[in-house]
Protein backbone atom coordinates (compact mmCIF):
# COMPACT_ATOMS: atom_id res chain seq x y z
CA UNK A 1 0.00 0.00 0.00
CA UNK A 2 2.82 2.41 0.81
CA UNK A 3 4.45 1.64 -2.52
CA UNK A 4 1.18 2.46 -4.35
CA UNK A 5 0.84 5.82 -2.56
CA UNK A 6 4.40 6.75 -3.46
CA UNK A 7 3.74 5.98 -7.11
CA UNK A 8 0.57 8.08 -7.03
CA UNK A 9 2.39 11.00 -5.46
CA UNK A 10 5.09 10.87 -8.12
CA UNK A 11 2.44 10.78 -10.85
CA UNK A 12 0.55 13.77 -9.40
CA UNK A 13 3.78 15.70 -9.02
CA UNK A 14 4.40 15.28 -12.75
CA UNK A 15 0.89 16.53 -13.55
CA UNK A 16 1.32 19.69 -11.49
CA UNK A 17 4.82 20.48 -12.71
CA UNK A 18 5.10 24.00 -14.11
CA UNK A 19 7.62 26.38 -15.68
CA UNK A 20 8.91 23.79 -18.12
CA UNK A 21 9.43 23.28 -21.84
CA UNK A 22 8.22 20.37 -23.98
CA UNK A 23 9.67 19.68 -27.39
CA UNK A 24 6.95 19.48 -30.05
CA UNK A 25 6.83 18.37 -33.68
CA UNK A 26 9.78 19.67 -35.70
CA UNK A 27 8.89 22.47 -38.10
CA UNK A 28 8.68 20.91 -41.60
CA UNK A 29 9.11 24.10 -43.66
CA UNK A 30 12.17 25.97 -44.86
CA UNK A 31 11.48 29.48 -43.52
CA UNK A 32 13.15 29.17 -40.14
CA UNK A 33 14.83 32.58 -39.82
CA UNK A 34 12.77 35.70 -38.99
CA UNK A 35 9.26 34.47 -39.92
CA UNK A 36 6.10 36.38 -39.06
CA UNK A 37 3.55 34.77 -36.75
CA UNK A 38 0.01 35.17 -35.43
CA UNK A 39 -2.80 33.12 -33.82
CA UNK A 40 -6.36 32.67 -35.11
CA UNK A 41 -8.65 30.84 -32.70
CA UNK A 42 -6.74 27.87 -31.32
CA UNK A 43 -4.28 27.59 -34.19
CA UNK A 44 -0.86 29.16 -34.62
CA UNK A 45 0.57 30.36 -37.93
CA UNK A 46 4.13 30.98 -39.17
CA UNK A 47 5.01 32.41 -42.56
CA UNK A 48 7.87 33.48 -44.78
CA UNK A 49 11.31 33.76 -43.17
CA UNK A 50 14.52 32.71 -44.92
CA UNK A 51 13.18 34.46 -48.04
CA UNK A 52 10.36 32.01 -48.74
CA UNK A 53 6.60 32.38 -49.25
CA UNK A 54 5.71 29.23 -47.33
CA UNK A 55 2.93 29.54 -44.75
CA UNK A 56 2.21 26.92 -42.07
CA UNK A 57 -0.53 26.20 -39.53
CA UNK A 58 0.19 24.56 -36.17
CA UNK A 59 -2.48 22.70 -34.15
CA UNK A 60 -1.35 22.35 -30.51
CA UNK A 61 -3.99 19.71 -29.77
CA UNK A 62 -2.78 17.29 -32.44
CA UNK A 63 0.82 18.63 -32.53
CA UNK A 64 0.60 18.69 -36.34
CA UNK A 65 1.96 21.20 -38.86
CA UNK A 66 -0.11 21.74 -42.03
CA UNK A 67 1.08 23.74 -45.01
CA UNK A 68 -1.44 26.37 -46.17
CA UNK A 69 -1.67 28.71 -49.16
CA UNK A 70 1.60 30.55 -49.76
CA UNK A 71 1.84 34.13 -48.51
CA UNK A 72 0.40 36.49 -51.12
CA UNK A 73 3.42 38.76 -51.56
CA UNK A 74 6.97 38.07 -52.63
CA UNK A 75 9.34 36.04 -50.39
CA UNK A 76 10.77 37.93 -47.41
CA UNK A 77 12.21 37.92 -43.91
CA UNK A 78 11.45 40.14 -40.89
CA UNK A 79 7.80 40.68 -41.86
CA UNK A 80 5.38 41.68 -39.09
CA UNK A 81 2.13 39.90 -38.27
CA UNK A 82 -0.89 40.09 -35.99
CA UNK A 83 -4.45 38.77 -35.90
CA UNK A 84 -7.82 40.47 -35.48
CA UNK A 85 -10.83 38.26 -34.72
CA UNK A 86 -10.98 35.59 -37.46
CA UNK A 87 -8.34 37.00 -39.81
CA UNK A 88 -4.55 37.19 -39.86
CA UNK A 89 -2.49 40.09 -41.19
CA UNK A 90 1.13 40.29 -42.30
CA UNK A 91 3.38 42.56 -44.30
CA UNK A 92 6.49 44.74 -44.58
CA UNK A 93 9.84 42.99 -44.04
CA UNK A 94 12.83 42.65 -46.34
CA UNK A 95 13.41 40.91 -49.67
CA UNK A 96 17.16 40.42 -49.71
CA UNK A 97 18.46 43.92 -49.00
CA UNK A 98 15.29 45.87 -49.92
CA UNK A 99 12.61 46.88 -47.39
CA UNK A 100 8.93 46.33 -48.29
CA UNK A 101 5.62 47.99 -47.42
CA UNK A 102 2.93 45.68 -48.85
CA UNK A 103 0.32 44.33 -46.44
CA UNK A 104 -1.93 41.25 -46.68
CA UNK A 105 -4.96 39.64 -45.01
CA UNK A 106 -5.32 35.88 -44.51
CA UNK A 107 -8.76 34.24 -44.30
CA UNK A 108 -8.36 30.76 -42.77
CA UNK A 109 -11.88 29.66 -43.74
CA UNK A 110 -11.08 30.16 -47.44
CA UNK A 111 -7.30 29.66 -47.13
CA UNK A 112 -6.84 32.82 -49.19
CA UNK A 113 -4.53 35.85 -48.98
CA UNK A 114 -5.88 39.26 -50.08
CA UNK A 115 -3.74 42.36 -50.53
CA UNK A 116 -4.80 45.35 -48.44
CA UNK A 117 -3.64 48.97 -48.18
CA UNK A 118 0.15 49.20 -47.93
CA UNK A 119 1.83 50.18 -44.69
CA UNK A 120 2.62 53.91 -45.10
CA UNK A 121 6.42 53.45 -45.37
CA UNK A 122 9.01 50.87 -46.34
CA UNK A 123 9.79 48.99 -43.17
CA UNK A 124 11.67 46.13 -41.56
CA UNK A 125 12.76 45.38 -38.00
CA UNK A 126 9.67 46.94 -36.43
CA UNK A 127 7.16 45.85 -33.78
CA UNK A 128 3.59 44.64 -34.09
CA UNK A 129 0.74 43.82 -31.72
CA UNK A 130 -3.06 43.87 -31.75
CA UNK A 131 -5.74 45.01 -29.33
CA UNK A 132 -9.47 44.46 -29.77
CA UNK A 133 -10.46 45.10 -33.38
CA UNK A 134 -7.31 47.04 -34.34
CA UNK A 135 -3.74 46.10 -35.22
CA UNK A 136 -0.57 48.13 -34.65
CA UNK A 137 2.80 48.30 -36.42
CA UNK A 138 5.69 50.70 -36.12
CA UNK A 139 9.32 51.55 -35.32
CA UNK A 140 12.02 49.74 -37.33
CA UNK A 141 13.97 51.11 -40.28
CA UNK A 142 14.03 51.51 -44.03
CA UNK A 143 16.22 49.49 -46.38
CA UNK A 144 19.53 48.84 -44.54
CA UNK A 145 22.16 51.36 -45.55
CA UNK A 146 19.68 54.23 -45.88
CA UNK A 147 20.07 54.99 -42.15
CA UNK A 148 16.39 55.96 -41.89
CA UNK A 149 15.12 54.72 -38.53
CA UNK A 150 11.60 55.28 -37.15
CA UNK A 151 9.86 55.87 -33.83
CA UNK A 152 6.36 55.93 -35.33
CA UNK A 153 3.33 53.77 -34.48
CA UNK A 154 0.40 53.14 -36.83
CA UNK A 155 -3.05 51.70 -36.14
CA UNK A 156 -4.72 49.47 -38.74
CA UNK A 157 -8.52 49.36 -39.07
CA UNK A 158 -9.53 46.20 -41.00
CA UNK A 159 -13.11 47.41 -41.53
CA UNK A 160 -12.06 50.52 -43.46
CA UNK A 161 -8.65 49.13 -44.56
CA UNK A 162 -6.94 52.31 -43.31
CA UNK A 163 -3.81 53.25 -41.34
CA UNK A 164 -3.87 56.02 -38.71
CA UNK A 165 -0.71 57.40 -37.12
CA UNK A 166 -0.61 57.24 -33.32
CA UNK A 167 1.80 58.64 -30.69
CA UNK A 168 5.48 58.08 -31.51
CA UNK A 169 7.60 55.93 -29.22
CA UNK A 170 8.94 58.55 -26.73
CA UNK A 171 12.64 57.58 -26.79
CA UNK A 172 12.99 58.04 -30.52
CA UNK A 173 13.85 55.61 -33.31
CA UNK A 174 14.08 51.94 -32.35
CA UNK A 175 14.98 48.83 -34.39
CA UNK A 176 14.65 45.09 -33.63
CA UNK A 177 12.49 45.67 -30.54
CA UNK A 178 9.68 43.21 -29.81
CA UNK A 179 6.00 43.94 -29.23
CA UNK A 180 3.32 42.06 -27.28
CA UNK A 181 -0.13 42.52 -25.76
CA UNK A 182 -1.01 41.70 -22.15
CA UNK A 183 -4.73 41.96 -21.50
CA UNK A 184 -5.71 45.54 -22.40
CA UNK A 185 -2.22 47.05 -22.75
CA UNK A 186 0.52 46.72 -25.36
CA UNK A 187 4.27 46.73 -24.84
CA UNK A 188 7.60 47.45 -26.55
CA UNK A 189 10.74 45.80 -25.21
CA UNK A 190 14.46 46.30 -25.79
CA UNK A 191 15.94 46.71 -29.31
CA UNK A 192 18.63 49.04 -30.61
CA UNK A 193 19.05 52.40 -32.34
CA UNK A 194 20.00 50.74 -35.62
CA UNK A 195 23.70 51.57 -35.30
CA UNK A 196 25.49 50.75 -32.04
CA UNK A 197 23.33 51.51 -28.99
CA UNK A 198 21.39 48.60 -27.47
CA UNK A 199 18.57 48.78 -24.91
CA UNK A 200 16.91 46.76 -22.16
CA UNK A 201 14.04 49.17 -21.39
CA UNK A 202 10.35 48.21 -21.35
CA UNK A 203 7.43 50.48 -22.29
CA UNK A 204 3.66 50.19 -22.01
CA UNK A 205 1.32 51.59 -24.68
CA UNK A 206 -2.37 52.18 -23.89
CA UNK A 207 -4.44 52.00 -27.14
CA UNK A 208 -7.37 53.76 -25.47
CA UNK A 209 -5.46 56.85 -24.34
CA UNK A 210 -2.68 56.72 -26.98
CA UNK A 211 -0.06 57.18 -24.22
CA UNK A 212 3.34 55.51 -23.71
CA UNK A 213 4.55 54.84 -20.11
CA UNK A 214 7.95 53.56 -19.01
CA UNK A 215 7.81 50.38 -16.93
CA UNK A 216 10.39 48.32 -15.04
CA UNK A 217 13.35 47.67 -17.34
CA UNK A 218 14.09 44.19 -18.58
CA UNK A 219 16.56 42.81 -15.99
CA UNK A 220 18.65 40.84 -18.45
CA UNK A 221 21.34 42.29 -20.63
CA UNK A 222 20.64 44.56 -23.60
CA UNK A 223 18.62 42.49 -26.05
CA UNK A 224 17.21 42.57 -29.57
CA UNK A 225 15.49 40.15 -31.98
CA UNK A 226 13.79 38.49 -28.98
CA UNK A 227 10.56 36.46 -28.77
CA UNK A 228 7.60 37.54 -26.63
CA UNK A 229 4.01 36.48 -25.87
CA UNK A 230 1.47 36.66 -23.03
CA UNK A 231 -0.24 33.96 -20.96
CA UNK A 232 -2.86 34.51 -18.26
CA UNK A 233 -2.23 38.21 -17.77
CA UNK A 234 1.55 37.93 -17.70
CA UNK A 235 4.17 38.64 -20.34
CA UNK A 236 7.02 36.32 -21.30
CA UNK A 237 10.15 37.24 -23.21
CA UNK A 238 13.37 35.52 -24.09
CA UNK A 239 15.91 34.31 -26.63
CA UNK A 240 17.38 36.97 -28.93
CA UNK A 241 20.83 38.48 -29.40
CA UNK A 242 22.94 40.28 -26.79
CA UNK A 243 26.34 41.98 -26.97
CA UNK A 244 27.81 38.63 -25.98
CA UNK A 245 25.92 36.62 -28.63
CA UNK A 246 22.67 34.68 -28.78
CA UNK A 247 20.82 33.68 -25.61
CA UNK A 248 18.15 31.23 -24.44
CA UNK A 249 17.32 33.09 -21.22
CA UNK A 250 13.60 33.47 -20.53
CA UNK A 251 11.75 35.93 -18.29
CA UNK A 252 8.24 36.62 -16.99
CA UNK A 253 6.74 40.11 -16.54
CA UNK A 254 3.89 40.81 -14.09
CA UNK A 255 2.11 44.04 -15.14
CA UNK A 256 0.26 44.32 -11.82
CA UNK A 257 3.47 44.29 -9.77
CA UNK A 258 5.59 45.79 -12.58
CA UNK A 259 8.18 43.11 -11.86
CA UNK A 260 10.32 40.67 -13.83
CA UNK A 261 11.12 37.11 -12.78
CA UNK A 262 13.58 34.81 -14.52
CA UNK A 263 12.12 31.46 -15.64
CA UNK A 264 13.46 28.22 -17.10
CA UNK A 265 15.54 28.90 -20.20
CA UNK A 266 14.47 27.60 -23.58
CA UNK A 267 16.21 24.26 -24.28
CA UNK A 268 18.23 23.68 -27.40
CA UNK A 269 20.54 26.10 -29.15
CA UNK A 270 20.74 29.78 -28.19
CA UNK A 271 18.94 31.69 -30.93
CA UNK A 272 17.49 34.91 -32.34
CA UNK A 273 14.87 35.76 -35.03
CA UNK A 274 12.51 32.99 -33.90
CA UNK A 275 8.86 32.23 -34.53
CA UNK A 276 6.64 32.62 -31.46
CA UNK A 277 3.04 32.89 -30.22
CA UNK A 278 0.79 31.76 -27.34
CA UNK A 279 -2.42 29.75 -27.46
CA UNK A 280 -4.58 29.51 -24.34
CA UNK A 281 -2.38 28.68 -21.34
CA UNK A 282 0.70 27.64 -23.35
CA UNK A 283 3.45 29.54 -25.15
CA UNK A 284 5.43 28.44 -28.19
CA UNK A 285 8.91 29.35 -29.46
CA UNK A 286 10.95 27.70 -32.17
CA UNK A 287 13.01 27.99 -35.32
CA UNK A 288 15.39 30.98 -35.53
CA UNK A 289 19.02 31.68 -36.34
CA UNK A 290 21.97 30.41 -34.35
CA UNK A 291 24.78 28.99 -36.40
CA UNK A 292 22.38 28.17 -39.22
CA UNK A 293 18.65 27.52 -39.50
CA UNK A 294 17.00 25.89 -36.46
CA UNK A 295 13.92 23.70 -36.95
CA UNK A 296 12.97 22.61 -33.42
CA UNK A 297 9.75 23.86 -31.79
CA UNK A 298 8.97 24.10 -28.07
CA UNK A 299 5.87 24.46 -25.86
CA UNK A 300 6.10 26.40 -22.58
CA UNK A 301 3.91 25.62 -19.55
CA UNK A 302 3.89 28.49 -17.02
CA UNK A 303 3.69 28.26 -13.23
CA UNK A 304 -0.09 28.41 -13.06
CA UNK A 305 -2.92 27.28 -15.29
CA UNK A 306 -5.15 30.19 -16.24
CA UNK A 307 -8.76 30.28 -15.16
CA UNK A 308 -10.99 30.02 -18.20
CA UNK A 309 -13.81 32.54 -18.72
CA UNK A 310 -16.40 31.95 -21.44
CA UNK A 311 -17.65 34.85 -23.53
CA UNK A 312 -18.96 35.59 -27.01
CA UNK A 313 -20.78 38.07 -29.19
CA UNK A 314 -22.73 37.96 -32.46
CA UNK A 315 -25.21 40.00 -34.51
CA UNK A 316 -28.29 38.74 -32.67
CA UNK A 317 -31.21 40.33 -34.52
CA UNK A 318 -31.54 38.61 -37.89
CA UNK A 319 -34.08 37.81 -40.58
CA UNK A 320 -35.55 34.33 -41.02
CA UNK A 321 -33.61 32.15 -43.40
CA UNK A 322 -30.31 33.98 -42.79
CA UNK A 323 -27.07 33.05 -41.03
CA UNK A 324 -24.83 34.73 -38.47
CA UNK A 325 -21.24 34.37 -37.23
CA UNK A 326 -20.11 34.16 -33.60
CA UNK A 327 -16.99 35.82 -32.19
CA UNK A 328 -15.38 34.04 -29.26
CA UNK A 329 -14.45 36.44 -26.44
CA UNK A 330 -13.42 33.71 -24.00
CA UNK A 331 -10.24 34.09 -21.99
CA UNK A 332 -7.68 31.29 -21.70
CA UNK A 333 -9.77 28.60 -23.36
CA UNK A 334 -8.22 25.84 -25.44
CA UNK A 335 -11.36 24.03 -26.63
CA UNK A 336 -14.99 25.03 -27.05
CA UNK A 337 -18.46 23.49 -27.32
CA UNK A 338 -21.28 25.66 -28.66
CA UNK A 339 -25.01 24.90 -28.58
CA UNK A 340 -27.34 26.90 -30.84
CA UNK A 341 -31.02 26.30 -30.06
CA UNK A 342 -33.21 26.42 -33.17
CA UNK A 343 -30.26 26.73 -35.57
CA UNK A 344 -28.58 24.66 -38.24
CA UNK A 345 -26.04 23.42 -37.28
CA UNK A 346 -27.15 23.10 -33.68
CA UNK A 347 -23.64 22.60 -32.24
CA UNK A 348 -20.04 23.50 -33.06
CA UNK A 349 -16.54 22.98 -31.66
CA UNK A 350 -14.98 25.80 -33.69
CA UNK A 351 -13.40 28.66 -31.78
CA UNK A 352 -15.39 31.17 -33.85
CA UNK A 353 -18.34 29.42 -35.53
CA UNK A 354 -19.54 30.85 -38.83
CA UNK A 355 -22.69 30.41 -40.95
CA UNK A 356 -25.04 29.47 -38.11
CA UNK A 357 -28.45 29.62 -39.81
CA UNK A 358 -31.90 30.34 -38.36
CA UNK A 359 -34.98 29.66 -40.49
CA UNK A 360 -37.92 30.16 -38.10
CA UNK A 361 -38.97 33.40 -36.36
CA UNK A 362 -38.56 33.40 -32.59
CA UNK A 363 -36.12 33.91 -29.73
CA UNK A 364 -33.31 31.40 -29.22
CA UNK A 365 -30.66 30.71 -26.58
CA UNK A 366 -26.94 30.21 -27.16
CA UNK A 367 -24.57 28.32 -24.85
CA UNK A 368 -20.75 28.15 -24.87
CA UNK A 369 -18.58 25.84 -22.77
CA UNK A 370 -14.95 27.01 -22.79
CA UNK A 371 -12.35 24.55 -21.46
CA UNK A 372 -8.64 24.39 -20.66
CA UNK A 373 -6.43 22.05 -18.66
CA UNK A 374 -7.59 23.65 -15.42
CA UNK A 375 -11.34 23.33 -15.93
CA UNK A 376 -14.23 24.86 -17.85
CA UNK A 377 -16.68 27.74 -17.77
CA UNK A 378 -20.18 27.84 -19.23
CA UNK A 379 -22.01 30.90 -20.52
CA UNK A 380 -25.66 30.62 -21.57
CA UNK A 381 -27.51 33.65 -22.90
CA UNK A 382 -31.24 33.02 -23.05
CA UNK A 383 -33.19 34.54 -25.96
CA UNK A 384 -29.91 35.88 -27.33
CA UNK A 385 -30.85 35.41 -30.98
CA UNK A 386 -34.00 37.16 -32.17
CA UNK A 387 -35.24 36.03 -35.56
CA UNK A 388 -37.65 38.60 -36.94
CA UNK A 389 -41.11 37.62 -38.26
CA UNK A 390 -41.41 36.73 -41.91
CA UNK A 391 -41.78 39.86 -44.06
CA UNK A 392 -45.15 40.42 -45.73
CA UNK A 393 -45.45 38.29 -48.89
CA UNK A 394 -44.90 39.95 -52.22
CA UNK A 395 -46.47 39.57 -55.64
CA UNK A 396 -46.46 41.39 -58.95
CA UNK A 397 -49.60 42.33 -60.88
CA UNK A 398 -49.53 43.71 -64.41
CA UNK A 399 -51.83 46.36 -65.82
CA UNK A 400 -50.90 47.19 -69.40
CA UNK A 401 -47.17 47.76 -69.30
CA UNK A 402 -47.19 48.82 -65.63
CA UNK A 403 -46.05 46.33 -62.98
CA UNK A 404 -47.37 46.68 -59.43
CA UNK A 405 -45.85 45.08 -56.33
CA UNK A 406 -47.67 44.90 -53.00
CA UNK A 407 -47.41 48.25 -51.27
CA UNK A 408 -46.43 48.70 -47.63
CA UNK A 409 -42.74 47.80 -47.62
CA UNK A 410 -40.06 50.28 -46.59
CA UNK A 411 -38.10 50.05 -49.83
CA UNK A 412 -38.21 48.38 -53.23
CA UNK A 413 -35.78 47.50 -55.98
CA UNK A 414 -36.77 46.27 -59.44
CA UNK A 415 -34.65 43.99 -61.64
CA UNK A 416 -34.93 43.10 -65.32
CA UNK A 417 -33.45 39.79 -66.37
CA UNK A 418 -31.67 39.64 -63.00
CA UNK A 419 -29.98 43.04 -63.55
CA UNK A 420 -30.70 45.89 -61.15
CA UNK A 421 -32.66 48.75 -62.73
CA UNK A 422 -31.15 52.04 -61.45
CA UNK A 423 -33.75 54.34 -59.88
CA UNK A 424 -36.53 51.75 -60.02
CA UNK A 425 -37.30 51.91 -56.30
CA UNK A 426 -41.07 52.43 -56.15
CA UNK A 427 -43.71 49.73 -55.69
CA UNK A 428 -44.67 50.12 -59.38
CA UNK A 429 -42.61 50.11 -62.53
CA UNK A 430 -43.42 50.84 -66.18
CA UNK A 431 -41.87 48.07 -68.23
CA UNK A 432 -39.90 49.61 -71.09
CA UNK A 433 -38.45 46.28 -72.22
CA UNK A 434 -40.01 42.87 -72.59
CA UNK A 435 -38.68 40.02 -70.49
CA UNK A 436 -38.62 38.71 -66.93
CA UNK A 437 -38.88 41.08 -63.95
CA UNK A 438 -38.45 40.65 -60.22
CA UNK A 439 -38.63 42.92 -57.22
CA UNK A 440 -36.95 42.80 -53.81
CA UNK A 441 -38.96 44.50 -51.05
CA UNK A 442 -37.48 45.33 -47.62
CA UNK A 443 -39.56 45.65 -44.45
CA UNK A 444 -38.97 47.76 -41.32
CA UNK A 445 -36.68 45.07 -39.84
CA UNK A 446 -34.44 45.09 -42.89
CA UNK A 447 -35.73 41.69 -44.01
CA UNK A 448 -36.16 41.10 -47.72
CA UNK A 449 -38.75 39.22 -49.75
CA UNK A 450 -38.77 38.72 -53.49
CA UNK A 451 -41.40 38.25 -56.21
CA UNK A 452 -41.05 37.66 -59.95
CA UNK A 453 -43.11 37.89 -63.11
CA UNK A 454 -42.14 36.31 -66.41
CA UNK A 455 -42.57 37.03 -70.10
CA UNK A 456 -43.73 40.63 -69.72
CA UNK A 457 -44.56 42.27 -73.07
CA UNK A 458 -43.54 45.93 -72.95
CA UNK A 459 -45.77 48.56 -74.59
CA UNK A 460 -44.54 50.37 -77.67
CA UNK A 461 -46.28 53.56 -76.54
CA UNK A 462 -43.70 56.35 -76.29
CA UNK A 463 -43.40 58.57 -73.23
CA UNK A 464 -43.37 62.34 -73.41
CA UNK A 465 -40.36 63.98 -74.97
CA UNK A 466 -38.40 66.82 -73.39
CA UNK A 467 -40.43 70.05 -73.28
CA UNK A 468 -43.80 68.29 -73.12
CA UNK A 469 -45.21 68.61 -69.64
CA UNK A 470 -48.18 67.34 -67.67
CA UNK A 471 -48.52 68.16 -64.00
CA UNK A 472 -51.24 67.43 -61.46
CA UNK A 473 -52.39 69.17 -58.29
CA UNK A 474 -53.21 69.19 -55.45
CA UNK A 475 -51.28 66.21 -54.15
CA UNK A 476 -52.61 64.93 -51.76
CA UNK A 477 -56.07 65.15 -53.38
CA UNK A 478 -59.24 65.88 -51.41
CA UNK A 479 -61.97 66.02 -54.11
CA UNK A 480 -60.85 67.05 -57.61
CA UNK A 481 -57.53 66.31 -59.26
CA UNK A 482 -56.52 69.06 -61.70
CA UNK A 483 -54.32 68.16 -64.67
CA UNK A 484 -52.25 70.98 -66.18
CA UNK A 485 -51.53 70.15 -69.82
CA UNK A 486 -48.95 71.58 -72.22
CA UNK A 487 -48.33 68.37 -74.11
CA UNK A 488 -51.64 67.70 -75.86
CA UNK A 489 -53.05 69.79 -78.69
CA UNK A 490 -56.64 71.01 -78.84
CA UNK A 491 -59.27 68.49 -79.83
CA UNK A 492 -57.10 65.66 -78.57
CA UNK A 493 -59.01 62.83 -76.92
CA UNK A 494 -57.35 61.69 -73.70
CA UNK A 495 -57.96 58.41 -71.87
CA UNK A 496 -57.59 58.91 -68.13
CA UNK A 497 -57.21 55.92 -65.81
CA UNK A 498 -56.62 55.65 -62.07
CA UNK A 499 -55.18 52.50 -60.45
CA UNK A 500 -54.95 51.55 -56.80
CA UNK A 501 -51.79 50.18 -55.19
CA UNK A 502 -52.58 46.62 -56.27
CA UNK A 503 -52.83 47.67 -59.94
CA UNK A 504 -56.64 47.50 -60.07
CA UNK A 505 -58.29 50.05 -62.37
CA UNK A 506 -60.71 51.99 -60.12
CA UNK A 507 -61.64 54.87 -62.45
CA UNK A 508 -61.59 55.45 -66.24
CA UNK A 509 -62.80 58.56 -68.08
CA UNK A 510 -62.30 60.24 -71.42
CA UNK A 511 -61.82 63.94 -71.99
CA UNK A 512 -61.36 66.24 -74.99
CA UNK A 513 -58.66 68.92 -74.77
CA UNK A 514 -60.20 72.25 -75.71
CA UNK A 515 -56.83 73.95 -76.16
CA UNK A 516 -53.24 73.11 -75.42
CA UNK A 517 -53.23 74.96 -72.10
CA UNK A 518 -56.64 73.89 -70.84
CA UNK A 519 -56.80 72.18 -67.45
CA UNK A 520 -58.52 68.83 -67.05
CA UNK A 521 -60.39 67.92 -63.87
CA UNK A 522 -61.01 64.44 -62.53
CA UNK A 523 -63.49 63.82 -59.72
CA UNK A 524 -61.68 61.85 -57.05
CA UNK A 525 -64.21 62.35 -54.28
CA UNK A 526 -65.39 58.74 -54.47
CA UNK A 527 -61.90 57.32 -54.00
CA UNK A 528 -61.00 55.85 -50.63
CA UNK A 529 -57.98 57.37 -48.84
CA UNK A 530 -54.74 55.82 -50.02
CA UNK A 531 -52.09 55.80 -52.73
CA UNK A 532 -53.12 55.86 -56.40
CA UNK A 533 -51.56 55.94 -59.82
CA UNK A 534 -52.83 58.30 -62.56
CA UNK A 535 -52.32 57.39 -66.23
CA UNK A 536 -52.99 59.61 -69.26
CA UNK A 537 -52.83 58.09 -72.75
CA UNK A 538 -53.30 59.91 -76.07
CA UNK A 539 -51.54 60.55 -79.37
CA UNK A 540 -49.68 57.26 -78.84
CA UNK A 541 -48.04 58.80 -75.78
CA UNK A 542 -48.41 57.95 -72.14
CA UNK A 543 -47.96 59.80 -68.84
CA UNK A 544 -48.05 58.37 -65.29
CA UNK A 545 -47.81 59.91 -61.83
CA UNK A 546 -48.46 58.78 -58.27
CA UNK A 547 -50.79 60.75 -55.97
CA UNK A 548 -52.34 60.42 -52.55
CA UNK A 549 -56.06 60.68 -51.73
CA UNK A 550 -56.90 62.03 -48.30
Amino acid sequence: MKKFLLTLLIFCSHLTKADFWTQMATFPGIGTVAPFSFVIGNLGYLGCGSNTKEFWEYDPVTNVWTQKANFGGIPRQYALGFSILNKGYAGTGRDGGVALSDFWEYDPSANVWTQKTDFPFLREGGISFSYGTKGYMGTGHDTPGNNITYADLWEYDPVNDTWTQKADFPLGPRVWAVGLTIDNKCYLACGCDGISVFYHDFWEYDPLTNVWTAKASFPGTDLYDAAAFSICGKGFMGTGETNAGNTNAFWQYDPVLDQWLQKTSLPGLPREETGFFSIGSKGYIGLGAGGGGIFDFWEYTPDNICSVVAGFTAPHHICPGTCTDFTNLSQNGTSYLWTFAGANPGTSTDANPTTICYNTPGNYSVSLIATNAGGSDTLTLNNYITVYPYPAPQGIAQSGDTLFANAGAISYQWYHGGILIPGATDYFYVATESGDYNIVATDANGCEVEAAIFDVIASLTPAFSEGEEVTVYPNPVIDFLTIVNTAYNSATKIDISIYNITGQNVLSVQSIVENQHADLKVDGSTLNPGIYFLQLRADEKIFRIKFIKK
